[in-house]
C-alpha cells in the first residue's frame, strides 16, 4: 500500500496482512472525512453555494448514489459505527485474548468507540436541523462544527489504533 498513510500512524502493514486491511479502511475514513471536511468549511464560509459542493460531495468514493451534502454525511456516520461496532464485536476481543497484555489498549480504543459514537450522534443531529435545504453559511455552520469535532477525536482515534493495533495484528497472524 503507498501513499495512503501520510495522514494515518506511519506505520508498515505486514502485506496481505489484516494490518494492512485495517489501515486501508482507515484510509478510506480519512479520505471521506477530508472530502466532508473541505465541503463544510465551504459552506461555513460561505464560499460557495450549497449546490456546488452538493455536485463535488457527489463525486466522492462513498457519495455516488447521494445528492445531498446532508445524505452523504449521515451516510458516512452510518459507516464510522459499523466499523466501529464490528472491531467491539471481533478484532478487540480477539486481540485481548490472542495477547492480554493489549487489554489496557483494547479499553481505551472501545472508550474512544463510545465517545465518537456520540460526537456522530453530535453530527445527526446538526444534520437534521440544517434539513436539505440549508442555503445560508449560518444554517451550515453547527454541522461544521460538529463535523470538526469528530475529525479530531477521529483522526486521532485512527492514529492511535494503528499505531498500537497493526503490529499486533501482523505479529499474531489474526485474521479480521
Amino acid at each position: 500500500m503507498s501513499g495512503g498513510h501520510e495522514h494515518g500512524a506511519g506505520v508498515t502493514p505486514v502485506p496481505g496482512g489484516s494490518g494492512e486491511f485495517l489501515v486501508a479502511i482507515h484510509d478510506h475514513l480519512r479520505h471521506e472525512l477530508g472530502t466532508l471536511r473541505h465541503a463544510a468549511r465551504l459552506l461555513a464560509a460561505g464560499e460557495v453555494p450549497v449546490e456546488d459542493v452538493r455536485a463535488q460531495v457527489q463525486d466522492s468514493q462513498l457519495s455516488r448514489t447521494y445528492s445531498q451534502f446532508g445524505a452523504f454525511c449521515a451516510m458516512y456516520c452510518r459507516f464510522v459505527h459499523g466499523h466501529h461496532g464490528i472491531e467491539d464485536v471481533h478484532m478487540l476481543p480477539a486481540l485481548a485474548e490472542a495477547d492480554p497484555s493489549l487489554q489496557p489498549v483494547v479499553d481505551a480504543l472501545t472508550a474512544d468507540h463510545v465517545r465518537i459514537g456520540g460526537l456522530l450522534r453530535e453530527l445527526d443531529v446538526a444534520l437534521v436541523e440544517m434539513g436539505p435545504e440549508a442555503r445560508t453559511p449560518e444554517e451550515v455552520q453547527p454541522v461544521a462544527e460538529a463535523l470538526e469535532a469528530l475529525a479530531v477525536a477521529l483522526l486521532d482515534h485512527l492514529r492511535v489504533e494503528e499505531q498500537e493495533l497493526v503490529p499486533a495484528l501482523d505479529r499474531l497472524g489474526l485474521v479480521i
